[in-house]
């Protein structure tokens, strides 16, 4: 099942949402009292640090599958709207208008949406395999 773009990301902001409560709590639980200062901090430098390194991600996926799927398009365009579309993202747009790049735009979040999904698949895995026994 593949659900639309603003349904993803909003499943994925809310199964964020209710993890980073929990994360936190796990490692303010693991630090004494009187490291609780130092904890937070690693804590909100890594979230910090981890929402960069995925949005930069996300758009590099997106513009590596957004931007191929286009060329074949502007190939077929006069050299004038082809030099517009490659130029200025004034140009682009207008050029996009006529090539439907919506469904290529879709794509590519998809394609965005299922790498930021792989990489909490894996975190997981690794929360799973590194867990002390109890």
């Amino acid at each position: 099942m593949v659900l639309p773009d603003p349904v993803a990301v909003c499943v994925l902001g809310g199964g964020l949402g209710l993890t980073a409560p929990a994360a936190t709590s796990a490692i303010l639980d693991n630090v004494p009292p009187d490291k609780y200062g130092v904890a937070s901090a690693v804590n909100d430098a890594t979230l910090e640090i981890g929402a960069a390194l995925g949005i930069a991600l996300a758009g590099s996926v997106l513009s590596a599958t957004y931007t191929p799927a286009m060329h074949p398009g502007t190939a077929a365009l006069p050299a004038v709207a082809r030099e517009a579309a490659d130029g200025s993202l004034a140009g682009a747009l207008a050029v996009a208008e006529r090539l439907g790049p919506a469904g290529r735009l879709s794509d590519g979040m998809w394609f965005s949406l299922l790498a930021l999904a792989a990489i909490v698949a894996a975190g997981v895995v690794a929360a799973a395999c590194l867990r002390p026994p109890r």
